[in-house]
């Protein structure tokens, strides 16, 4: 199963709590098979943006669809080293964001995880509920997991 788990996602002065889940089953998977595949957002991502849809490429999630984005400063920054995860399986947690910026106005429902240097979306998902934000506010993001189950 590989499932996101975001935690309170601040928008102005509401908090959100934000959850994605989606399973794959198999006999088994070791965990350095896990930990290469998790390893690219330790290594790679240097942004977070939030998005008015799901974006499916770079250019949707880092312009298309953004209204607002936390740039890390460097690859890698984003996240930290690849863990155990609760109950089982790996897992990588983001680094919290406690000023990203509102670029635009609209309403936001999707977060997206990029690689700038690369130009490549490596993770997305739906935020538990929608949020009107407008141009010049801040946002916050208290830090997530992305994981994947041990096989069951």
């Amino acid at each position: 199963m590989i499932s996101r788990i975001l935690r309170n996602l601040m928008l102005g002065a509401s908090i959100y709590s934000l959850t994605a889940v989606g399973a794959v089953a198999m006999p088994y998977v070791n965990d350095r098979v896990m930990d290469s595949g998790l390893t690219i957002l330790d290594s790679e991502a240097d942004r977070i943006d939030i998005c008015t849809q799901e974006p499916t490429t770079y250019t949707e999630a880092t312009s298309t669809y953004s209204k607002g984005s936390k740039d890390h400063g460097a690859a890698g920054t984003a996240f930290g080293t690849v863990g155990d995860r609760t109950p089982t399986g790996r897992k990588v947690s983001s680094t919290a964001v406690t000023d990203g910026t509102i670029s635009g106005a609209g309403t936001v429902t999707h977060w997206a995880v990029t690689d700038v240097t690369n130009s490549r979306l490596l993770a997305a998902g739906a935020l538990s509920a929608s949020k009107v934000v407008a141009s010049g506010d801040t946002w916050s993001l208290a830090s997530f997991d992305i994981g994947i189950a041990d096989a069951s």
